[in-house]
């Protein structure tokens, strides 16, 4: 025998539930179609959904991917019947700022690589304009080359159609959470590309403060 895998099953469903920090600072999804976004740039700032359920494991994670510029409340609901009790709640508190440097990261990284595409193209003009050079040296000697190099100078430039380039989309943001072997959720990672969103876990009543468990 090799191994032995033993899985336990949650007794309950999990709601999560998602809403901005501030809600002042949520637009509905009409004004932001109204402002001309197309329906995948569209940000839900509330919602409402089963993240696990009784034929989930405990130990199983869940990745979330979605559009969202707001600092974030995630609340996760034991629900029970009708009833529904408060199980944890985590804010992610930097999320616009981790949003911003991430753009700024993914401009830097197109600027590179048209400065590298730049110097490729200057390093192959000079390599054709001394090929050219040589061609002209060997079939028609060295004071006739020079002559018609100053007269024809017809070695094309690379030619680069200038493009309009499309902004940078704001990047979406992905987040996993975790039900535990121990029964408690955990969000695991949040992050947008690169960078990391700060994820706070509001300690209940029930609960030592962070500073007691420090």
């Amino acid at each position: 025998m090799r191994q032995v895998f033993l899985t336990q099953h949650p007794a309950y469903d999990v709601q999560l539930k998602i809403s901005p920090l501030n809600p002042e600072e949520a637009t509905t999804e009409e004004d932001q179609a109204a402002e001309g976004l197309f329906e995948d740039e569209i940000i839900k700032y509330y919602q409402d959904f089963k993240l696990f359920n009784t034929s989930d494991y405990i130990g199983k994670s869940k990745g979330l991917s979605m559009n969202y510029n707001k600092n974030m409340k995630i609340e996760l609901f034991k629900i029970n019947g009708e009833d529904q009790e408060l199980l944890d709640e985590f804010h992610l508190t930097n999320l616009g700022e981790m949003l911003t440097a991430e753009v700024e990261y993914l401009k830097k990284e197109r600027e590179n690589e048209k400065a590298k595409a730049k110097k490729k193209a200057e390093k192959e003009k000079a390599a054709k304009e001394k090929e050219a050079a040589a061609k002209k040296n060997e079939t028609e000697g060295e004071e006739a080359a020079k002559e018609e190099v100053k007269e024809e100078k017809k070695v094309e430039e690379p030619k680069v159609e200038e493009e309009e380039e499309a902004p940078i989309p704001t990047p979406k943001i992905k987040i996993s959470i975790e039900f535990s072997r121990s029964g408690y959720m955990s969000v695991t990672k949040a992050n947008a590309g690169t960078h990391f969103i700060e994820v706070e876990q509001v300690r209940k009543s029930s609960q030592m403060s962070q500073e007691l468990l420090r």
